[in-house]
């Protein structure tokens, strides 16, 4: 490290926050890791088959207009807009055009890879870096403000920006207040980065050239309160500038005069007596356990120029006990610092790769950061803990858990903040992840936004179509604001635009109910259903639903409902389903048709069509029992259910006919069929059964290819009394 001609530290080019140093670096990929790190680390992670599929499956019209001249750059951006989620193509675009220096190209390319990777810190410094050689001064102001609006964390790119901060404004008039300005800046951003020691001496060692050494004392009281990697060392610096400096220099007038009437008011004798004896200020280099890393000591430690490397012998025994009292104050403080960095340093050390990378964190390393914000958010520190979950989505930044965390924390303190949080991991980390888009519409709906809501929703439709749950969501809503018009629309789309005939016969069924059960429109409603027949004709679910919805009506349309049984009998069918149809047309007549004839003929065919078959309810051939007490009736009720529950269970049925056959008990017929109708009618999928389905949809994007196995298991919820 080396100090700058106005102070400000410079920063070697290979960074910690973007390599790792046990990663070498491909040959093929042209990057010199020591120049920036992370480029060749990425490089390495695409071509060894990491990719992020969450990112964005379309490119800008401006990549479009590209001007272009060399045949190998055309290829490069050929390839990013054929799959603008292949990193490895961005990196081989990036590379040529800053080896060619073309300005036009490299704007065009740097400004659409950072709309997919603001994270990328290497990336921002080479295209300031870029616009800073060619002269282009305001340009490369401009990229550092966006770089460090994208990373406000990143403390490498913040002194990349001071150091170009104080080339471009050495000489000026407001120069220092300019940097002064910045570094604040700088701090108020970052400097609560465990690893931000470096932006901290930095800071330091600038105003120290600036002779302003009250203000160094200042800023190594606020650092006192940050825990960061380097704290004791921290220490150590204070105790030098302290006990090498003039008093009356380092101290503000307040507390200095606080300090001399302390000290006056002090018994003879007991002036430093039981003070900490003065500290040698010769360079300490204790950390934190473990921290036995060379490459880890803040930069910018050399004394400035003018400031003397030894305390005075000098000084007269007031200036002695002031020291000592100043040391004394600062070491309790200090003293509060280590314990939180000491609860905290197992956390830390954990911490392998702070920085940016498409290739997949390790799980021990997911895990420390799960249980990191487990402590953080106990400790009941809201900035610490926001500082924390801003450090943690740079890192894992493709993995919507963190982000969902941040948001659902968030919305506990700032509606605005949280709603940021959102826009963040949707639009530009995580654009292709449905369960976080879901919860950032719910968000903007529960916020009486239903209309952003809906826009999210179709986004995510448009952008990962085929998601079942995600079209269901963008229906109930558009239902929950009354659009019914665009309720129809959609599920007039859902039907029309799959191939697969199941998923296509379940947005019938829920079709059809919507326009029966809220929109009262029933004949249209039974057009949905008959249209869906014509494609699906031997599935029993349309069959069950057309004859729940001519059930539904009021009154009960005899005529409609025989027409029903009618499609089943003439279906192809399975026997086992028509039978199922046929009892139950039994079971209709006797409940509410007014023609004798029409129940004994119903009876009498379904006894000659299913002889010896298995029945929902048993057509046996007793008497009513003769006894007062019931007993009968109660044991058919319950065999009755017994049957609906389960109606593969074999029941030898006799044939009967006439009087016999209407004399049969009527309560138990009765009660098995009002058990069949109101499972029938009001089984609905349990919570843990749409747990599943939404499960299963978010781990499986490509739902209408896998809706078959969901189907069944919706299936056995919907109607398991009348499976048969």
């Amino acid at each position: 490290m080396a100090t700058t001609d106005n102070g400000v530290v410079s920063q070697t080019e290979s960074s910690e926050y973007l390599v790792h140093p046990e990663d070498p670096v491909p040959k093929e990929s042209g990057i010199i890791a020591t120049e920036v790190g992370e480029d060749a680390e990425m490089v390495e992670a695409k071509q060894n088959g990491a990719s992020p599929d969450e990112l964005e499956n379309s490119t800008d019209a401006a990549l479009a207009e590209t001007e272009v001249v060399n045949e190998q750059e055309l290829k490069y951006w050929k390839a990013v807009k054929e799959n603008p989620a292949d990193f490895t193509s961005w990196t081989y675009l990036l590379q040529f055009v800053e080896q060619e220096n073309k300005l036009s190209s490299a704007r065009q390319a740097f400004e659409a890879f950072f709309k997919r990777y603001p994270y990328c810190y290497g990336y921002w410094k080479k295209f300031a870096d870029m616009e800073r050689k060619n002269g282009n001064i305001d340009r490369a102001k401009e990229v550092f403000e966006g770089a460090i609006s994208a990373i406000p964390l990143s403390v490498d790119l913040w002194v990349h920006y001071l150091n170009f901060a104080s080339q471009t404004t050495k000489g000026q008039i407001d120069g220092p207040e300019l940097m002064r300005s910045l570094f604040e800046r700088a701090v108020s951003s970052a400097g609560e980065e465990f690893r931000a020691d470096k932006l901290w001496d930095a800071y330091i060692e600038w105003e120290k050239s600036q002779g302003q050494l009250q203000r160094v004392t200042a800023l190594y009281d606020r650092v006192f309160k940050v825990p960061t990697q380097n704290y004791s060392q921290h220490f150590e610096k204070f105790k030098q500038h302290i006990n090498s400096n003039p008093i009356a220099a380092v101290l503000c007038t307040e507390e200095l005069l606080k300090l001399r009437a302390e000290v006056a008011a002090a018994p003879p004798g007991l002036t430093s007596a039981d003070a900490e004896p003065l500290i040698s200020v010769s360079p300490t280099s204790t950390n934190p356990p473990g921290d036995e890393d060379a490459d880890e000591v803040a930069p910018g430690t050399e004394t400035a120029p003018g400031t003397e490397s030894a305390m005075t012998t000098h000084d007269d025994a007031e200036t002695v006990a002031i020291r000592e009292k100043v040391i004394a104050a600062r070491q309790k403080v200090f003293n509060v610092l280590e314990e939180e960095i000491r609860k905290r340093w197992t956390f830390e050390e954990s911490i392998k790769r702070p920085y940016f990378h498409v290739k997949p964190l390790e799980r021990v390393q997911l895990k420390n950061w799960r249980e990191y914000l487990d402590f953080e958010l106990s400790n009941g520190d809201h900035r610490r803990a926001v500082i924390l979950f801003e450090r943690c989505v740079i890192a894992c930044a493709l993995y919507e858990d963190f982000w969902q965390r941040f948001a659902s924390y968030m919305e506990g303190h700032s509606i605005e903040k949280c709603r940021h949080v959102y826009e963040r991991a949707c639009t530009i980390h995580l654009p292709r992840k449905p369960t976080i888009h879901l919860a950032w519409a719910a968000f903007e709906e529960e916020q009486g936004n239903a209309a952003k809501a809906s826009e999210i929703l179709a986004e995510l439709d448009k952008v990962v179509p085929g998601i079942i749950m995600v079209k269901l969501k963008r229906i109930n809503l558009e239902r929950r604001r009354k659009n019914f018009d665009v309720v129809s629309s959609l599920y007039e789309e859902a039907i029309n635009e799959t191939s697969d005939q199941e998923l296509a016969t379940f947005f019938s069924i829920r079709y059809s109910r919507f326009l029966a059960k809220v929109m009262g429109n029933v004949d249209k409603a039974r057009t949905t259903l008959k249209a869906a027949l014509e494609k699906d004709k031997d599935n029993k679910r349309l069959y069950l639903q057309l004859l729940d919805l001519e059930l539904g009506t009021y009154p009960v349309n005899e005529k409609r409902v025989e027409e029903v049984f009618e499609l089943v009998k003439e279906s192809e069918s399975d026997t086992e389903i028509k039978q199922g149809f046929s009892q139950r047309r039994v079971e209709f007549l006797e409940d509410f048709s007014l023609d004798i004839a029409s129940i004994m003929a119903a009876q009498e065919n379904h006894a000659k069509l299913y002889k010896g078959k298995s029945a929902l309810v048993p057509l046996t051939g007793r008497k009513r029992s003769q006894e007062g007490d019931g007993s009968d009736v109660k044991s058919k009720v319950a065999k009755s259910e017994e049957v609906v529950a389960d109606s593969s269970q074999q029941v030898t049925s006799t044939p009967i006919t006439g009087a016999e056959a209407y004399d049969t008990s009527y309560s138990s017929a009765a009660a098995a069929y009002s058990a069949s109708m109101s499972a029938y009618s009001y089984a609905a999928p349990s919570q843990s059964q749409w747990a599943a389905y939404s499960s299963y949809n978010a781990a499986h994007p490509n739902a209408y290819n896998n809706y078959s196995q969901w189907y069944q298991q919706y299936g056995a919820a919907y109607g398991h009394a009348h499976q048969q």
